[in-house]
């Protein structure tokens, strides 16, 4: 699953692939143990190759494996995490750290009648409700991860989770309904792509500082930010941009 990801990454960087192809692609880079897994036939390689993604869950970095496993509790999916990773990593927008003495979310319970479990969506609903002080962060966060509830721990489509009922993935974001991970995405791409860039610019241009950035950077996040949309967003265009701008020539 590591390597897909890899795989995944050069693929869109020496093929000088749109970047958005993070948040949605029509290929995956499996080799013949991934695609058993994510049920692709025809391919009989231990080598990565290019095929189509699957219709049940597209491409994207929010289809593989990695990452659902990454972001999940190594048993089951983990809905909080997967919305970090989400609003973190690929829109660049941290939600702030949780205080300190959270009460964690209850076990599952009958919701009022006797032997019906509480999906995890309604789980999360009547906790915010109980009068914790989780709600003004985490209406902002589990939306995210609910949509991907779809997927299990190590990616793997299902309809129910176990001593949880049945999977309730079904979200509003921006007032707009959002029902699975392939909606999700299809949203990040249409209404959220320029946050997308802006995040990933300013992943690059720290990675590429080896330092934090402050609200002094953003003038040349934006200035990169531009450059990079006008490449068709393509990856290599940005890396240049960055090595040839004045805050990486000058930094000490």
């Amino acid at each position: 699953m590591k390597q897909e990801s890899i795989e995944f990454f050069s693929e869109i960087l020496f093929k000088d692939l749109s970047c958005l192809n993070f948040l949605e692609s029509d290929f995956v880079m499996v080799n013949a143990a991934l695609a058993e897994h994510y049920a692709i036939p025809e391919v009989h390689t231990q080598r990565f190759v290019r095929v189509a993604a699957p219709n049940s869950r597209g491409g994207g970095a929010l289809a593989q494996g990695s990452v659902l496993l990454a972001y999940s509790t190594g048993q089951d999916a983990h809905a909080v995490n997967r919305g970090v990773w989400i609003r973190s990593r690929l829109l660049g927008d941290p939600p702030s750290d949780p205080p300190p003495g959270v009460p964690s979310l209850p076990a599952p319970s009958s919701d009022g009648k006797p032997g019906s479990p509480v999906s995890i969506k309604q789980r999360f609903e009547l906790h915010l409700k109980a009068g914790t002080t989780c709600y003004d962060c985490h209406k902002d966060i589990d939306p995210w991860g609910i949509a991907a509830e779809g997927f299990d721990a190590v990616g793997v489509p299902r309809t129910s989770i176990r001593n949880a009922g049945p999977v309730v993935k079904k979200v509003v974001i921006d007032q707009e309904d959002i029902d699975g991970l392939l909606p999700l995405k299809q949203f990040l791409l249409k209404h959220r792509h320029e946050q997308f860039t802006f995040g990933f610019t300013r992943h690059m241009l720290s990675y590429a500082l080896g330092r934090p950035l402050t609200y002094r950077d953003e003038p040349t996040v934006l200035a990169l930010q531009s450059q990079f949309e006008e490449s068709g967003y393509e990856m290599r265009a940005l890396i240049k941009a960055v090595v040839t701008s004045s805050v990486f020539r000058t930094f000490k």
